[in-house]
């Protein structure tokens, strides 16, 4: 995540990164999910997992925001120039 963070302005190097970030975390899924596979109820809890997190995304994603005209004056954006 650091590295990450460090080279996000770097194209060549922020891709590659990024990249391998991506990869190991997909390695150390694998064998979890293999594992919660290998249970009785093994599919159940991985589409439960999975079900839940796709509403959870959609209400997040459906919920309105505040626009500025109705944010608390602390959360308004400076216009100061």
């Amino acid at each position: 995540m650091f590295a990450i963070e460090k080279t996000k302005n770097s194209l060549g190097m922020g891709v590659v990164v990024l990249l391998g970030f991506t990869f190991f975390m997909g390695l150390m899924l694998s064998r979890l999910v293999g594992g919660v596979m290998g249970l009785k109820n093994g599919a159940t809890l991985i589409g439960l997992a999975g079900g839940g997190t796709a509403i959870i995304f959609a209400v997040m994603a459906s919920s309105p925001r505040r626009s500025s005209a109705t944010s608390p004056g602390w959360a308004r954006p400076s216009s100061s120039a």
